[in-house]
């Protein structure tokens, strides 16, 4: 059992108060302004969604997590986030623990995506990662009941991985075991100020952090994953997930994309020191 270790720092450990967090990020002053709705017309084949505390960027995600819970259940959820902790491009077979209930882990998808052979299995590095479990207790609290049948593909993408190549292998997987997937990349946009070692400008720091994030929103939305490279090293912006969404949409082309919610932590704190900016992406059926 990976068991949490988010809690307190990125969201309540108690249960109850986990819940009642949620549910008041969509219903709060920059959330979508209302719960999910039971009827399942939605068609969301993936989503962007920060990695952030709930208490900053959980209303951001309340916005993407309000269409999974009212797109058809998938068969599974892929999980793509950064691997902050180092190593390779890895997959577990431990099944996930939140405050809410347990996530297992869709062992034949994990193993068809381990045989390709450019992604390993690595227990250690999911246990001291928080990037898929940030995402965990939003996707079982969009699911409801239906959560406890759920199965996950967690996949923490290393800094050396080659998007190309994991698309590839992932799609090669999805082929042979027969399953229809629902994508969560974990990440954020632009990380600016010292503790991201990131200071390319000292004025007008909100209105110059938003013209980067257009730039990098432009090429999500044109599903340039080159494009999305390529503005990421050249402003050496350091956007954590930025293989995961190129890995998206290598996956994915074409889809529908569309931006629900973008803002970032210093326009919650009114402190732009260190900032990040959370992006509430989904892409849909074309």
């Amino acid at each position: 059992m990976r068991n949490p270790i988010a809690t307190g720092q990125f969201y309540a450990q108690d249960r109850e108060l986990l819940a009642g967090e949620i549910a008041a990020c969509y219903e709060g002053q920059r959330g979508p302004g209302s719960l999910p709705l039971s009827e399942k017309e939605d068609t969301v084949r993936a989503i962007i969604a920060p990695n952030s505390p709930y208490r900053h960027a959980g209303q951001c995600m309340a916005w993407v997590y309000k269409r999974i819970a009212e797109t058809p259940r998938a068969d599974v959820y892929i999980i793509l986030a950064p691997n902050r902790v180092g190593g390779e491009t890895a997959t577990t077979l431990v099944t996930y623990s939140t405050p809410l209930q347990e996530a297992r882990i869709d062992q034949e998808l994990a193993k068809a995506l381990v045989a390709q052979g450019n992604v390993v299995f690595d227990d250690d590095a999911h246990a001291r990662e928080t990037s898929v479990e940030v995402q965990l207790p939003f996707l079982q609290h969009a699911l409801g009941r239906e959560a406890e049948h759920i199965k996950i593909l967690p996949i923490l993408i290393g800094d050396e991985a080659d998007p190309h190549t994991i698309a590839l292998d992932i799609k090669e997987a999805l082929t042979e075991t027969k399953r229809n997937p629902i994508f969560i990349v974990s990440s954020g946009l632009t990380r600016y100020g010292p503790v991201f070692h990131y200071v390319p400008f000292a004025s007008e720091i909100p209105d110059r952090i938003d013209a980067l994030d257009v730039a990098l929103v432009n090429a999500i939305k044109a599903q340039d994953a080159d494009a999305l490279r390529s503005l990421v090293e050249t402003e050496m912006n350091p956007v954590d997930g930025v293989r995961c969404m190129e890995i998206l949409m290598r996956v994915l082309r074409p889809s529908k994309v569309e931006v629900e919610q973008m803002y970032a932590s210093g326009d919650v704190l009114q402190d732009w020191k260190n900032s990040v900016t959370y992006a509430a992406i989904a892409f849909r059926e074309k």
